[in-house]
């Protein structure tokens, strides 16, 4: 075993449960090295009361541990309630340390292990990934994230220059605390930025332009994936974040999502002018458009929306496109089936899961890719039903697919016994036919590889009989649900046999 490389072993260890893999540290040297790397490969400063976190106090603080952490998830609610500072000459530590609760009676040994953790991050010298998040409230407190961005900002000395992915799912007031002009990340590739404010009187649109777009811009020649979102309570002008950006010469990758309440009251200028720029090396989009909470108006009409100059702009080299825009159950589809044409030839993989789709209107979307020169590889549909008619057509039209992802609302064995448009009650829904019928529809030939069963509405209690009938219809298919064949399979005679 001495002789085996160590990136031989790394290989090999990919093949390995995860729960087996960290029995094996006692073997040699070298599998020691890998379960300690992937022991500590990722981890998370929560709360005490949480257990990575408490593992993180037992091992961050010896360099020999936190060299090994590549991941850090970092929401610290460890403080309890606010802590008020009294004078300007106290040190963070011994302020967190004069915060005492009557209520707990352990707070001050609390206070000094939360002081420990966040010191402890600055051992993180090889630290690639930095989640950092205070968005739930009042479960996350802002006043105890404040508190702990003195040691975010001597995190940055220690990781920035190796950090290659940043997630801010923090208030605008902390970004302007953690985001000081002259923080430079030189590996920064991928950058998710969730906007929202931790007060209602922040003007929220003056920190996106100060803070946000300068700190993108200071990177943008390294970017290549930019995520923007905005939570669905309330609607914030974006725009800028979006229009006031550098060129970036390496994004291949855009995804955003935030409310639409109209295309009069929802300024997308600015996206339009992001995608126009980058559009000759975009590969990958996802456009996700939420409904406001609280809002009674209708959003705007699909084929009116789809005219949007956003929807216009030409990329020639996507592979991969996701489009959830929530709010329209009609119509939507035959406006979106227009717009798919352009991809026809070089998308990959395909997601539309966000409105319910009869048949007929998924066979117009499949039928964008009917042809030999499409390299569609991956689909992501919802439907009304799951029948084998369906897939007859979907594996003729498609027969290079590899991936296919389906959610529906039901089994049906015949599509003429049933219709979305009539009123049915459960006991009615013609499931037991999907099972008697499938075994006459087996598709040997068709290159599928991976299926993945999303959520079924209904099943009358025989979900086991019917996810059964549909994989021995598919011999080539290998994971199902991320399961191998086998596992899936002995999944539901389990299920089954306990029902019995």
């Amino acid at each position: 075993m001495r002789d085996i490389p160590y990136d031989v072993w790394l290989c090999i260890t990919q093949f390995i449960p995860r729960n087996e893999l960290l029995r094996l540290y006692g073997v040699d040297c070298t599998l020691f090295d890998i379960v300690m790397n992937e022991r500590y490969r990722e981890t998370r400063i929560y709360h005490l009361g949480d257990e990575m976190t408490r593992q993180c106090l037992v091992g961050l603080g010896f360099p020999g541990i936190a060299r090994r952490v590549r991941t850090l998830h970092l929401r610290p609610h460890l403080f309890g309630k606010p802590l008020a500072f009294h004078g300007q000459k106290k040190s963070l530590s011994q302020s967190l340390l004069r915060k005492l609760s009557k209520e707990e009676k352990q707070s001050a040994a609390t206070a000094k292990a939360s002081v420990q953790l966040l010191r402890s991050i600055t051992n993180l010298t090889n630290l690639v990934t930095l989640n950092l998040e205070c968005q739930n409230y009042p479960v996350d407190d802002y006043d105890d994230f404040k508190l702990a961005i003195p040691f975010i900002m001597n995190g940055w000395l220690a990781y920035g220059s190796v950090l290659r992915t940043l997630s801010l799912k923090i208030p605008l007031e902390a970004c302007k605390e953690c985001l000081p002009s002259s923080l430079r990340l030189p590996s920064l590739e991928d950058l998710s930025i969730h906007i929202f404010t931790a007060y209602l009187t922040t003007d929220a649109t003056k920190l996106v332009r100060s803070i946000l777009v300068p700190f993108v811009n200071r990177h943008s020649l390294t970017i290549e994936s930019l995520t923007i979102s905005t939570p669905m309570a309330f609607n914030y002008n974006i725009s800028p974040i979006f229009g006031e950006l550098e060129y970036l010469p390496l994004l291949t990758k855009i995804d955003v999502y935030f409310p639409l309440i109209s295309l009069q009251q929802t300024d997308s200028a600015g996206l339009h002018h992001l995608l126009k720029a980058q559009s000759a090396n975009l590969l990958t989009l996802r456009i996700r458009f939420g409904h406001l909470f609280g809002l009674t108006t209708q959003p705007p009409a699909p084929c009116a929306l789809f005219a949007h100059p956003m929807f216009k702009v030409s990329l020639p080299n996507l592979k991969s496109l996701e489009l959830n825009i929530l709010g329209h159950n009609t119509r939507l589809v035959q406006c979106v089936v227009p717009y798919l044409h352009q991809f026809r030839d070089s998308l990959t993989t395909l997601v539309l899961n966000h409105h319910q789709a009869t048949h007929l209107e998924a066979y117009d979307i499949i039928d964008v890719f009917e042809h030999s020169s499409s390299r569609l590889l991956l689909l992501d549909l919802w439907l009304t039903h799951l029948s084998p008619s369906f897939l007859d057509v979907l594996s003729v039209k498609l027969p290079d697919l590899e991936r296919l992802s389906l959610s529906f609302g039901t089994f049906v064995g015949h599509d003429h016994t049933f219709s979305m448009t009539r009123s049915y009650s459960h006991r009615h829904i013609p499931i037991q036919e999907f099972c008697s019928e499938m075994p006459n529809h087996v598709y040997a030939e068709w290159k599928l590889k991976h299926l993945k069963i999303g959520n079924v509405g209904y099943c009358a209690g025989i979900l086991a009989q019917c996810e059964t009938a549909l994989a021995m219809s598919l011999p080539g298919v290998k994971t199902f649900d991320g399961l191998s064949r086998r596992d899936y399979l002995a999944k539901w005679d389990l299920v089954y046999c306990k029902v019995v």
